[in-house]
């Protein structure tokens, strides 16, 4: 019944012939990536991110025959050496740091630069805070 499945799969996927080397150019990262600078991303959200990059390159490049004939779904060392070990978290992170840089050359006077360097005045009652 697994390998009924497996196959079907195999079957629907279409590899993409002379592939080049390198971080593939789609459509999909842009839109996956927008508005990133912004995001704060916890561990899960990282591993889920790299699932679904991990995903979409599978099925870019498709299934891989082994010695014996057998096809079988890429392994993710294989990926990581087709793309030159590029990854959406990296490219995420370094975004958020560019912005970071923008942020820091502004004048003063500007929205986001004041937001950075706002200081909280006061402090925060302790305890669980009440039901309204």
């Amino acid at each position: 019944m697994a390998e009924d499945n497996i196959m079907q799969k195999i079957e629907r996927w279409k590899p993409m012939s002379k592939r080049p080397i390198g971080r593939p150019k789609t459509r999909w990262e842009p839109a996956v990536t927008n508005g990133c600078e912004a995001w704060t991303l916890t561990g899960r959200n990282e591993k889920q991110l790299r699932i679904f990059e991990r995903k979409i390159l599978r099925k870019m490049f498709g299934p891989v025959q082994d010695e014996n004939g057998i096809w079988r779904m890429r392994k993710n060392h294989e990926l990581n050496e087709l793309t030159g070990n590029a990854d959406t978290v990296r490219f995420i992170k370094s975004r958020r740091i560019a912005w970071l840089g923008h942020v820091m050359r502004m004048d003063g006077g500007r929205m986001p630069r004041r937001t950075l360097e706002w200081k909280l005045m006061g402090r925060r009652i302790r305890g669980r805070l009440r039901k309204r």
